[in-house]
Parts: structure tokens; sequence; C-alpha cells
């Protein structure tokens, strides 16, 4: 009989041990699958930063060939800008060159002028005592 209870003391005793493995089992088995979510959600996240970043690296060399060709651009211009002012600087002195000759030609034709109406105006004047002396 005693040997009976001993056996049955160890019977409830592996049954208790037995439901308590299960139970941890169980536990382990809830964990795992956390930690297969997690792992899972952890391995989405790191994908869609690869993403993220691929994206950003798109972008930035993008950006890079853009500044590349603004910088080209901005030099270029300016360089047509130089080529304009020294055009415009050439043309500015050829135009007070011919303003200068326009003015001298235009003086000595005014002078020309003065001198022939000077000529004109003593071949017409009337000899004093002539009868158009008189009527003035």
């Amino acid at each position: 009989e005693e040997e009976a209870r001993g056996e049955a003391r160890r019977a409830r005793e592996g049954a208790q041990s037995a439901a308590r493995a299960e139970e941890s089992a169980a536990s382990l088995r809830r964990g795992l699958r956390r930690s297969e979510r997690a792992l899972a959600e952890a391995r989405r996240e790191a994908e869609e930063a690869r993403r993220r970043a691929s994206e950003c690296e798109r972008k930035r060399l993008e950006t890079h060939a853009c500044l590349v060709d603004l910088s080209a651009g901005v030099g270029a211009h300016r360089q047509h800008v130089g080529e304009l002012k020294r055009l415009a600087a050439q043309r500015e002195a050829a135009h007070e060159a011919e303003s200068g000759q326009l003015r001298r030609e235009n003086e000595a034709l005014s002078l020309t002028v003065r001198r022939l109406q000077a000529q004109l105006g003593s071949a017409k004047a009337p000899a004093v005592g002539s009868p158009a002396s008189r009527e003035e």
C-alpha cells in the first residue's frame, strides 16, 4: 500500500512536472512566436530603411548632377556676360570715336557754312547810297 501511495505520489508529481513542462513549453512557444513577429517586423523595417536610403542616394545623385549642370551653366553664363560686356565696351568706344569724328566734321561744315554765308552776305550787301540801302 505504501508502495502504491508512493507510486501515486510520484505519478502526481510526474503529472505536475509534466504540466509545468507543458506550460513552460507553451510559454516558450508564445515567446518564440513573439520573437518571430518581432524579427519579421525588424526585417520589414530594415527593408524599408534600405529602400529609403536607396531613394535618398538616387535623389542625392540627381541633385549633384543638377548642381554640376547649374555650375557649368553659371560658368558659361558668366563667360557670355563677360563677352557681352567686352562687346558693349568695344561698341561704346567705336560709338564715341564715330561721334567725335562726326562732331569734328559738323564743326568743320558749320564753319564752312558760316564762311559761305558771310561771303554771300558781303556779296549781296547793297552799296551805301544804293536804292536797296535806302529802304531800310
